[in-house]
């Protein structure tokens, strides 16, 4: 336990050594104070900190060694979110590439991207299979250098486009396969955003993504994007960012809160369950699946 209390400690002490600034005067509470906020929550150990503007962002690790990331409210000190993740590091391999995901259309076509998790910054890396089982030379998307990009997921339409979103520091970019060709990437938002992305694509190609906002108006949101088009306005959910689509179109959310967005439709219907749920669809299909003892939950969808 010492060797994760220690540089709490430590940081803490050197932090009240350091002279007040602009942010640790006036309404807004102080880093000290954030710290203190943080450690409350389980962190153990820090290895960032950054103000940005109306709220704390503190990194470092849980006294059981996750990855841990809290963001607090620099006007009231509340939580506006929490994340933990398990990092997993090699020696083996130069470029380490801790994060994959997959996505994979009826017809077989399979796309799978990686990156890296958490803090850490990395190339991000897609590779498709074709419907035959062929799988292509992996191709860079995102190159590395760009500070903490990571998490990239990906989905799959049956007709073969794909999009990918990742972050990067505090903001969400994109990228999109038409044809065979992924796009530069492009910003899905700039800055204020934090946790993991999320992404679906329906049987047509059109895309659901799903971000968490930390700052000005904080939560969850999704932007539409129609195949061969633009992503469209935001629209803020209660729900997580994980998101899956069914072939004809019908986009649904898991959390404690499912929100569905139906096949033709722009509009979110939410449903609160007692509990946080993952969900998956299929043709006609929505499939939700709760905890701590197994629950399950069917609804029939577009």
């Amino acid at each position: 336990m010492r060797k994760y209390l220690m540089p709490m400690l430590a940081i803490v002490a050197l932090g009240l050594a350091t002279p007040a600034t602009a942010y640790d005067s006036g309404d807004l509470i102080s880093m000290q104070a954030a710290l203190r906020i943080a450690t409350d929550l389980g962190l153990a150990s820090v290895s960032h900190t950054q103000f940005l503007g109306d709220e704390w962002e503190i990194e470092g690790r849980d006294l059981s060694g996750r990855y841990m990331e809290v963001y607090v409210d620099a006007n009231t000190g509340e939580k506006l979110h929490e994340y933990r993740f398990n990092i997993f590091f090699t020696a083996i391999v130069s470029n380490r590439v801790g994060w994959t995901n997959l996505a994979v259309n009826s017809s077989g076509q399979a796309v799978a991207v990686q990156g890296v998790p958490g803090i850490l910054s990395g190339a991000v890396i897609a590779i498709s299979r074709d419907a035959s089982g062929t799988w292509a030379a992996p191709v860079t998307v995102a190159a590395s250098g760009v500070y903490r990009q990571r998490q990239p997921k990906v989905g799959l339409g049956n007709e073969g486009t794909a999009v990918l979103v990742y972050l990067v520091n505090a903001g969400v970019r994109y990228s999109v396969r038409s044809g065979g060709i992924w796009s530069a990437p492009a910003s899905l938002i700039s800055s204020g955003a934090g946790g993991v992305a999320g992404v679906a694509v329906d049987g047509s190609g059109n895309a659901v993504a799903a971000y968490v906002q930390t700052t000005i108006s904080p939560g969850t949101y999704t932007v539409y994007r129609p195949v061969g088009g633009s992503f469209q306005p935001k629209v803020q959910i209660n729900s997580s960012t994980q998101v899956v689509a069914t072939p004809a179109g019908t986009f649904v959310a898991g959390g404690t809160t499912i929100s569905t967005r139906l096949a033709g439709s722009s509009t979110w219907n939410q449903t609160t369950f007692a509990n946080s749920q993952l969900v998956n669809a299929a043709a006609g299909l929505a499939i939700a699946v709760g905890a701590p003892q197994v629950s399950v939950s069917t609804a029939a969808v577009p």
